[in-house]
Protein backbone atom coordinates (compact mmCIF):
# COMPACT_ATOMS: atom_id res chain seq x y z
CA UNK A 1 0.00 0.00 0.00
CA UNK A 2 2.81 2.05 0.20
CA UNK A 3 3.41 3.11 -3.66
CA UNK A 4 -0.11 3.53 -3.50
CA UNK A 5 -1.44 7.29 -3.55
CA UNK A 6 -4.45 9.00 -2.51
CA UNK A 7 -7.19 7.78 -0.10
CA UNK A 8 -7.69 3.29 0.19
CA UNK A 9 -11.47 1.77 0.31
CA UNK A 10 -11.93 -1.07 2.30
CA UNK A 11 -15.36 -2.84 1.74
CA UNK A 12 -16.13 -5.36 4.17
CA UNK A 13 -19.12 -7.30 6.03
CA UNK A 14 -19.50 -7.34 9.50
CA UNK A 15 -17.79 -10.60 9.86
CA UNK A 16 -17.24 -10.49 13.92
CA UNK A 17 -12.83 -10.81 13.14
CA UNK A 18 -13.62 -7.05 11.08
CA UNK A 19 -15.15 -6.08 13.81
CA UNK A 20 -12.94 -6.55 16.84
CA UNK A 21 -10.32 -4.38 18.88
CA UNK A 22 -7.64 -5.47 17.45
CA UNK A 23 -8.58 -5.09 13.64
CA UNK A 24 -9.76 -1.29 14.74
CA UNK A 25 -6.31 -0.95 16.49
CA UNK A 26 -4.69 -1.67 13.17
CA UNK A 27 -7.01 0.27 11.33
CA UNK A 28 -6.30 3.38 13.34
CA UNK A 29 -2.72 3.09 13.82
CA UNK A 30 -1.35 2.39 10.87
CA UNK A 31 -3.35 2.62 7.82
CA UNK A 32 -4.93 6.55 8.22
CA UNK A 33 -5.54 6.59 4.79
CA UNK A 34 -7.76 3.81 4.82
CA UNK A 35 -11.54 4.40 4.21
CA UNK A 36 -13.49 1.60 5.89
CA UNK A 37 -16.89 0.87 4.75
CA UNK A 38 -19.37 -1.82 6.21
CA UNK A 39 -21.66 -3.50 4.85
CA UNK A 40 -24.81 -4.98 6.18
CA UNK A 41 -24.85 -8.22 8.08
CA UNK A 42 -25.87 -9.88 5.11
CA UNK A 43 -26.12 -8.37 1.86
CA UNK A 44 -25.00 -10.37 -1.42
CA UNK A 45 -26.78 -7.95 -3.48
CA UNK A 46 -24.08 -5.16 -2.01
CA UNK A 47 -20.92 -6.53 -2.39
CA UNK A 48 -19.44 -6.76 -5.88
CA UNK A 49 -17.23 -9.80 -4.89
CA UNK A 50 -20.39 -11.74 -4.98
CA UNK A 51 -20.80 -10.72 -8.35
CA UNK A 52 -17.64 -12.50 -8.82
CA UNK A 53 -18.48 -15.86 -7.16
CA UNK A 54 -21.71 -16.03 -8.86
CA UNK A 55 -20.09 -15.19 -12.10
CA UNK A 56 -17.93 -17.87 -11.59
CA UNK A 57 -19.65 -20.79 -10.02
CA UNK A 58 -22.81 -20.36 -12.29
CA UNK A 59 -20.85 -19.39 -15.62
CA UNK A 60 -17.52 -20.93 -15.21
CA UNK A 61 -17.66 -23.81 -13.07
CA UNK A 62 -21.12 -25.31 -13.90
CA UNK A 63 -21.35 -28.89 -14.15
CA UNK A 64 -17.14 -28.71 -13.47
CA UNK A 65 -16.74 -31.75 -10.91
CA UNK A 66 -13.17 -31.86 -9.15
CA UNK A 67 -11.58 -35.31 -8.35
CA UNK A 68 -9.83 -33.74 -5.22
CA UNK A 69 -9.90 -30.67 -3.68
CA UNK A 70 -6.31 -29.41 -5.30
CA UNK A 71 -8.24 -29.56 -8.68
CA UNK A 72 -10.95 -27.36 -7.22
CA UNK A 73 -8.24 -24.93 -5.93
CA UNK A 74 -6.90 -24.69 -9.21
CA UNK A 75 -9.99 -24.53 -11.45
CA UNK A 76 -11.06 -21.46 -9.08
CA UNK A 77 -7.89 -19.51 -9.41
CA UNK A 78 -8.01 -20.08 -12.86
CA UNK A 79 -11.24 -18.43 -12.54
CA UNK A 80 -10.50 -15.15 -10.27
CA UNK A 81 -7.25 -14.79 -12.38
CA UNK A 82 -9.58 -14.83 -15.66
CA UNK A 83 -11.82 -11.84 -13.93
CA UNK A 84 -8.86 -10.19 -13.38
CA UNK A 85 -7.21 -9.30 -16.15
CA UNK A 86 -10.89 -8.76 -17.92
CA UNK A 87 -11.33 -4.73 -16.81
CA UNK A 88 -14.72 -4.77 -18.46
CA UNK A 89 -16.28 -7.64 -16.29
CA UNK A 90 -14.19 -6.42 -13.70
CA UNK A 91 -16.45 -3.10 -13.78
CA UNK A 92 -19.29 -5.38 -14.50
CA UNK A 93 -19.54 -6.67 -11.00
CA UNK A 94 -19.14 -3.03 -9.52
CA UNK A 95 -21.68 -2.03 -11.65
CA UNK A 96 -23.94 -4.33 -10.81
CA UNK A 97 -24.02 -3.91 -7.17
CA UNK A 98 -26.75 -1.92 -5.41
CA UNK A 99 -24.44 0.72 -4.21
CA UNK A 100 -24.38 4.43 -5.21
CA UNK A 101 -20.59 4.51 -6.44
Amino acid sequence: MRSTRGPIVLLQDNAPLHLGPCTQEVLDDFYPRLMVHQFPAYAPELNPVEQLWTWGKDKKLANFVPDDLDQLTIAAKHVVEMAQHDQHRLQSFFNAAELPW
